[in-house]
């Protein structure tokens, strides 16, 4: 008697099409449009710390303190990555020969006018050759200050600077799951929830309390368990 009811439930329950919708039509367009918008996102190692090749070109007529840093960042640190896989070019259009044919992403023009970023197209790697730049002007500008202000305590700004294991660092969350899971996990979730709506639904026209159905089913259980 149990099966039989039960199927019935699950003919009745497909002929509820706002049930069947958003309990497997709409979880299943959902999850498409998240596979098609970010999938490929979570085929890679989102922990990885990928290494880009960038050019630098020196217009000035000594060496740079920027040069050494990108040499510092072209070795492997303590986490046991190399950030900059660096090449040094004598001219910026020999850089520009090279970033065309995909040799490098982009490059920095170091002159007397300041340090100038040259990249391709925009992008995460772009941000963060921006932001080595940035970091290295903020500290260039902080010893400065120092050396007009206080100059006896220079050297021990640049130590705590060179304290530094880096620019940019690797955060590790804890393990190899990629960030974009979650809205599958949520999309999971948010499936179960509506799993409930089923079980509302069956129960509806089973308990004594809700319709005459339930009370005839009632009924008849109660008949057939002290037979």
């Amino acid at each position: 008697m149990f099966l039989r009811i039960f199927v019935y439930k699950l003919k009745e329950l497909s002929r509820k099409y706002w049930l069947v919708g958003w309990n497997f039509v709409f979880p299943l367009v959902l999850a498409t449009a998240f596979f098609l918008g970010f999938g490929n996102l979570i085929k890679e190692d989102p922990d990885t710390l990928q290494t880009f090749d960038v050019g630098y070109v020196n217009e000035l007529d000594e060496s740079a303190g920027f040069e050494q840093v990108l040499e510092e960042l072209s070795e492997e640190n303590d986490e046991g990555t190399v950030l900059l896989n660096l090449q040094t070019y004598s001219s910026k259009n020999d850089a520009i020969k090279a970033m065309n044919s995909d040799e490098i992403y982009g490059f920095y023009v170091e002159s007397e006018d300041g340090i100038e970023t040259v990249i391709r197209f925009n992008g995460y790697i772009s941000t963060i050759m921006n932001e080595i730049v940035r970091e290295y002007i903020n500290y260039s500008d902080v010893i400065s200050d120092i050396s007009k202000d206080h100059p006896e305590k220079v050297a021990d700004a640049i130590d705590a600077i060179s304290a530094r294991n880096g620019f940019i660092s690797e955060h590790n969350f804890g393990n190899n799951t990629s960030q974009y899971l979650q809205y599958f996990y949520a999309l999971l979730a948010m499936t179960s929830l509506f799993s409930s709506w089923i079980s509302t639904t069956m129960l509806e026209g089973m308990c004594a309390n809700m319709s005459e159905l339930g009370k005839r089913v009632e009924a008849f259980w109660l008949e057939l368990f002290y037979r």
